[in-house]
């Protein structure tokens, strides 16, 4: 199935079976879309979309138009009429971001009444119904913007349509031949609309109000071209294709061709029946000014006059013979005017004269001769004066007249011939190209050889479906055999991955399914082995504390030994100093003779309090030795505190590595989680698929699409 592109911003849309709104993943957008329930409609929508989205509004309604003749109950597919005939474009909203429309083709008609908005909100479900009638309001308010502000323009005489710049931003040729008969026409005091100048004051505003506003009131086109492809660049067909539509529905406007440097037969098919003029000519400037001075010299001619002139005709000239004889004269002068209202004086006289009504079939289409009418682009039996004749005129006439509209449908078969038969004998085309050739075909029925060339042309389809089919059955058993060895290996979620590709082929939905419920086991497995490994973390970690419990009370019992150890040096260095004293004072005792009396009390004194400290200092040594002697030195050594602290460090080596284990099993638990989503019914990529209760349904619609491929 072809891909459905966004209309705002062509990004791929992200859609389903039965969905006729849809949301844009790229640009936001809420949507409408067709029914994807047929590739060559698919086909056709992008590619109408995207003549649409580069603002080729007429080619893109070509296409949408084949739609609806195909499909007459698609409502996107008038909606698309409706775009391009108002030139919708979407453009980036610069305060929000969001796409919003604009307006290239601005009409006094409300997009409201437009009858192909009708037909899209009459086959549009309740839900893209309310989208619809949400954009066509906002695209209505935009309209009535662009229509208050072109209701204020003054009017133009003439509108000068040209391409102002080439690929490479130079001014092109086209823009100074422009400006020359600008330049001309304001010298003759004409008011012109001339782009360059005309809006080189509204520079930062929307240019489309003053450009309607403009062709809205102009009498004359002048369409200037130098180049096939400037004539048909987007903005330039844009106005003259504007202009001929208004041309059909007001008699009073005159488009005229001013090409130089190129075949007139390279100009738009849609000039032929154009009074063109060649500006490479000697002369072609003041040949233009004189044309453009008879046509609006008729505009401003009293409108009392044509009518005293009729009443004294028919007064004077009861025989219509030389009125019609006038009118026909005008006619080979180009002067369609005059040529219809003589005609209109004959009608008068004999209002059943079918010789009239050719003279305004002839003048409302502007040819010359009656031959010409053969070289209508359109059909001319729509027209209320072709009916006329054919209703009035004798059997010859008819005949004559039968004869012209016959070479117009066949010119107009040839053409689609022709078409079809360059598709059937090109070196490479596609499935679309000769769907849309057989479409062409058919129609023709037995015109020339379309039988037989329909035939052929169903010869080759079969053969591009079954080649493709073929490749695509290669390309689906190539996969299917990487699946199935994925899946022997185990590799349950590259598997998956392969089988996701050819849903429906074989049985890709049972192997889909083993692979989930092998994951599942896995998944279970990897889950039991994460809790038991995480119970061994806890178990290495409590542990771990015991063990940086011992090694904390092992250094608090050696501290506290150091710390009576030290005290012991203390008091024996103490009780040294004061044995040291004692010593000293006895050997000055016994130096003193019978007349140092005082001298010796004084050291015995010394001597009896240095001994009473001396008790006090063995009684302390005493207890501490007494300490020191009853600690526990089995619990305190160092090497109960190194065998501790070698067994934290391996624990805490051993959980880091058993947590990385956890990591990885919780990375590849993770990367499981798309296998079940896949067994619950999400969008992977860009397919679906279904759970087991829906096996059956989906296996069903394979037959179906299986039956209606064969049956094609």
């Amino acid at each position: 199935m072809a891909v459905l592109k966004c209309k705002m911003c062509g990004g791929s849309l992200d859609i389903s079976e039965g969905m006729t709104v849809c949301e844009c993943e790229y640009c936001g957008t809420v949507q409408t879309i067709p029914q994807i329930d047929d590739e060559k409609k698919i086909t056709l929508f992008t590619r109408a979309n995207r003549l649409r989205a580069a603002c080729e509004f007429d080619k893109a309604a070509g296409v949408y138009e084949n739609i609806v003749s195909d499909f007459p109950e698609e409502a996107e597919a008038y909606w698309g009429l409706v775009l391009c005939k108002f030139g919708i474009e979407y453009v980036d909203d610069s305060a929000t971001g969001k796409k919003i429309p604009t307006c290239h083709r601005s009409s006094f008609e409300s997009i409201m009444d437009d009858p192909d908005f009708e037909q899209s909100m009459e086959n549009a479900d309740p839900i893209a119904r309310k989208v619809y009638r949400g954009e066509a309001k906002y695209i209505d308010s935009i309209q009535k913007g662009i229509l208050e502000i072109s209701g204020k323009e003054e009017p133009y005489d003439i509108f000068i349509c040209y391409k102002e710049t080439d690929d490479s931003g130079e001014r092109t040729v086209d823009s100074v031949m422009a400006q020359d008969i600008y330049d001309m026409l304001t010298e003759n005091k004409y008011r012109v609309f001339f782009a360059r100048i005309s809006l080189e004051d509204k520079l930062g505003t929307a240019y489309e109000p003053y450009i309607f506003a403009a062709l809205n009131s102009a009498r004359i086109m002048l369409a200037v071209g130098t180049d096939y492809e400037y004539y048909n660049a987007v903005w330039v067909r844009n106005e003259w294709s504007r202009f001929l539509a208004m041309m059909s529905k007001d008699k009073k406007k005159v488009l005229i061709p001013c090409y130089k440097d190129i075949d007139a037969y390279d100009i738009p098919k849609e000039f032929k029946h154009l009074q063109a003029q060649d500006m490479g000519k000697v002369g072609a400037m003041q040949d233009l000014l004189r044309g453009i001075k008879k046509i609006l010299s008729k505009e401003t001619a009293p409108a009392v006059q044509p009518v005293t002139q009729v009443t004294q005709v028919v007064q004077s000239a009861p025989n219509a013979a030389p009125l019609l004889q006038r009118a026909f004269m005008f006619l080979e002068d180009g002067d369609w005017n005059n040529a219809n209202a003589y005609c209109e004086k004959v009608l008068d006289i004999d209002p059943k004269n079918a010789e009239a009504y050719l003279g305004k079939l002839m003048a409302e289409l502007q040819v010359r001769e009656r031959e010409q009418l053969g070289d209508q682009e359109k059909h001319i039996d729509e027209n209320v004066n072709y009916q006329k004749v054919m209703k009035f005129g004798n059997d010859t006439l008819k005949a004559e007249i039968e004869g012209y509209l016959r070479k117009i449908i066949d010119r107009e078969h040839d053409k689609k011939y022709k078409a079809a038969l360059r598709t059937l004998n090109s070196g490479k085309v596609s499935l679309a190209e000769l769907i849309e050739a057989k479409s062409i075909l058919k129609e023709l029925g037995e015109f020339k050889d379309s039988v037989q060339l329909l035939a052929e042309c169903d010869k080759m389809i079969a053969e591009i479906i079954d080649r493709e089919q073929a490749e695509i059955n290669e390309q689906n058993e190539n996969i299917y055999t990487q699946a199935n060895e994925l899946f022997e290996k185990k590799q349950y979620n590259e598997a998956i991955d392969a089988f996701l590709k050819i849903v429906g082929y074989k049985d890709s939905l049972n192997k889909l399914s083993l692979c989930w419920d092998a994951i599942t086991k896995e998944k279970a497995t990897i889950q039991n082995e994460i809790e038991n490994r995480k119970k061994y973390i806890e178990q290495l970690r409590n542990e771990q504390k015991k063990d940086e419990r011992t090694v904390s009370a092992c250094k608090m019992k050696l501290l506290q030994l150091v710390t009576f150890e030290t005290e012991l040096k203390k008091l024996k260095e103490e009780q040294e100093q004061i044995l040291n004293r004692n010593r000293s004072l006895e050997n000055e005792f016994a130096t003193l003779g019978i007349f140092a009396g005082a001298k010796k009390k004084q050291i015995r004194a010394e001597i009896d309090s240095n001994n009473k400290r001396l008790a006090e200092l063995g009684k302390k040594i005493g207890d501490k030795e007494c300490d020191i002697n009853t600690f526990d030195h089995s619990s305190n050594n160092q090497e109960v505190i190194d065998q501790a602290q070698k067994r934290i460090d391996s624990n805490r080596a051993l959980i880091d590595q058993v947590q990385a284990g956890i990591n990885e099993l919780e990375a590849k638990l993770r990367n499981e989680i798309k296998t079940e989503t896949t067994r619950m019914g999400i969008k992977i990529g860009s397919v679906l698929i279904i759970n087991k209760e829906k096996k059956e349904e989906i296996e069903h619609d394979l037959k179906i699409e299986k039956d209606f491929n064969d049956t094609f």
